[in-house]
Formats: C-alpha cells, sequence, structure tokens
C-alpha cells in the first residue's frame, strides 16, 4: 500500500510536465495572436496532474 503513494506523485508529476511541454510546444510555435492562457485540453491535463498529486499528499499526511 505504501507504493501507491508514489506511484501517484511521480504519475502526477509526468502529466503535470506534459500539460506543461504541450503548452510550451504550442506558444513557441505560434508566429503572432496567440492566446497565452491555456486551452481547454491543458487546463484538463494539468487539473488531472494536479488532483494526482494532491491524492499522493493527502495519503503521505494521513500515513495511508
Amino acid at each position: 500500500m505504501t507504493y501507491i503513494k508514489f506511484i501517484l506523485l511521480v504519475v502526477g508529476l509526468v502529466v503535470v510536465m506534459i500539460a506543461r511541454s504541450t503548452y510550451t510546444k504550442r506558444i513557441n510555435s505560434c508566429q503572432s495572436k496567440c492566446a497565452l492562457a491555456y486551452n481547454q485540453k491543458e487546463k484538463i491535463i494539468s487539473y488531472l496532474g494536479y488532483a494526482l498529486l494532491g491524492a499522493a499528499a493527502l495519503l503521505a499526511a494521513f500515513n495511508i
């Protein structure tokens, strides 16, 4: 059961990094008139990553 915390932590960090890299790729490939805000897909991916990180933090805090 203790490995679940570490798995959630790693998966959450990877998902957040994927969201950030897609955002950076979109901003760098745009010539002009790009929206600097996260688009819907990037928001959902980053929220999923943050939810996984939160679950890992809760499991670690309550020592489950």
